[in-house]
């Protein structure tokens, strides 16, 4: 068998094995809207048959409906099954697409958001600020306007806004398909997302390794991998307040009931105190707090479901997690009792190790 013929049949031999399948390039935690999942990965509702799923609520138009949330990465996994590995996925996405544009069609291709090369190759997703003013982009579509705000703000938070926007329509299948939603469309992005720059500007950049192992690093990466779970509003355990380590409150935001769950003081206190330690071991820099707080913020936003948010009454974006992005809170005011560092005595030892961000102590990142 000659060199040509030798590597043709290698290479159909590893698309047809799936353990000479490439890595996906999403993270194990990713979920995806069975919607979404249909469109963006091109399957049909059959194709979906023995993949785990959950059921969540969410409410549209004041109306609540059923959210079918599926991993990811199990989609993708799928996907490539059904179409004969991740390169013939790719094939297929690239002459869907030339189809899709032969056609004329205005709307944005259907495509994962890690698929963005047009020739359907899988992009890496960077944590660094995005430098790609790919069209293909299903998010960007074809508004030169929010093609411009991609440009101007880190991937991650791109992604997650969008996201945040998206969630109220994925729950609303009758509407989907029919094109409908709030923020379906490109142009009902643009005024939110522009918002969402303002929110941009004030976070720290994320470091582009995590801080190398030590005793005081990995004492805090202890802890955090203890962090509580909280539950979600239809999980069975909705409500319980004595689940370990975290606490439920239920109460009033203006005329709105809000309920919600929190780290308890206790698990706040072993985190303040392991920063603490840390600071004082390895200084305030990048090779210190600075290198390890955006793991901190991801443990909140993943644990307690929380991360950038969209207010539609006030036109504007809130990141509560982004308290362990911020710097010292004053000593007066609600800011610093209402954040997890007013919560036990450790806490409010580690913002005073902290420099001010705002002149006088405000919330800055977040906000």
């Amino acid at each position: 068998m000659d060199d040509a013929k030798a590597e043709g049949a290698q290479s159909a031999s590893s698309s047809s094995d799936p353990s000479q399948w490439r890595a996906s390039k999403l993270r194990p935690t990713d979920t995806i809207a069975k919607t979404y999942a249909l469109a963006q990965y091109h399957l049909k509702a059959a194709d979906l048959v023995g993949i785990p799923f959950e059921t969540t609520e969410t409410v549209v138009n004041g109306v609540k409906r059923a959210m079918y949330l599926y991993n990811e990465r199990a989609i993708e996994r799928r996907a490539w099954e059904m179409f004969g590995g991740p390169e013939a996925f790719d094939a297929r996405l690239a002459k869907l697409k030339a189809r899709h544009l032969e056609k004329g069609n205005k709307t944005a291709f259907q495509q994962p958001g890690t698929y963005e090369d047009p020739r359907g190759k899988v992009a890496i997703v960077s944590l660094a600020p995005s430098t790609s003013r790919s069209s293909s982009d299903p998010y960007v579509g074809k508004s030169p306007r929010l093609l411009d705000i991609k440009g101007k703000m880190p991937l991650w938070l791109w992604t997650t806004c969008n996201r945040a926007l998206l969630a109220v329509d994925e729950g609303d299948e009758m509407a989907m398909a029919l094109g409908g939603g709030r923020f379906t469309k490109a142009a009902d992005r643009e005024w939110p997302m522009r918002a969402a720059l303002r929110l941009a500007k004030a976070y720290p950049p994320r470091p582009d390794q995590k801080l190398p192992s030590s005793e005081c690093v990995d004492r805090v990466r202890a802890v955090l991998a203890e962090a509580p779970l909280a539950p979600k509003p239809d999980d069975s355990d909705w409500g319980r307040d004595d689940i370990p380590d975290l606490t439920f409150h239920s109460g009033h935001s203006g005329p709105e009931p809000t309920e919600e769950y929190r780290w308890s003081g206790d698990y706040l206190e072993r985190l303040f105190t392991s920063l603490i330690q840390l600071i004082e071991e390895l200084g305030l820099g990048n090779e210190g707090w600075n290198g390890i707080r955006w793991e901190v913020y991801d443990k909140h936003a993943e644990c307690l479901h929380e991360g950038p948010q969209y207010d539609r009454r006030e036109g504007r974006w809130v990141d509560w997690a982004a308290q362990w992005l911020d710097g010292r809170f004053a000593d007066v005011g609600i800011q610093l009792i209402v954040s997890c560092r007013g919560k036990c005595p450790a806490g409010l030892v580690f913002n005073d190790m902290l420099p001010f961000r705002h002149p006088q102590g405000h919330r800055f990142v977040g906000c």
